[in-house]
């Protein structure tokens, strides 16, 4: 991989880490697994990563029923 080509992945990933961290938004959760899977060459990276996101959604989806819960009640 040409050092250009390094360069425009890392900043993928910074694009993507960025996005995630201000706003959470899911395109910046796939930019972040896509620059880290490609920039660090490692799959395991992306595995842990994803494994991450469907555990926050797992918390989320509990979080929402939670709050429904407590809207049906009061």
């Amino acid at each position: 991989m040409s050092l250009g080509q390094r360069v425009i992945l890392y900043l993928l990933f910074l694009l993507g880490t960025v996005l995630f961290l201000i706003s959470g938004v899911r395109a910046g959760d796939l930019f972040s697994v896509a620059g880290a899977a490609c920039f660090m060459g490692a799959e395991g990276w992306a595995v842990v990563y994803l494994e991450w996101i469907r555990e926050r959604d797992k918390f989320d989806t509990v979080h929402r029923r939670s709050e429904d819960q407590r809207a049906d009640r009061g």
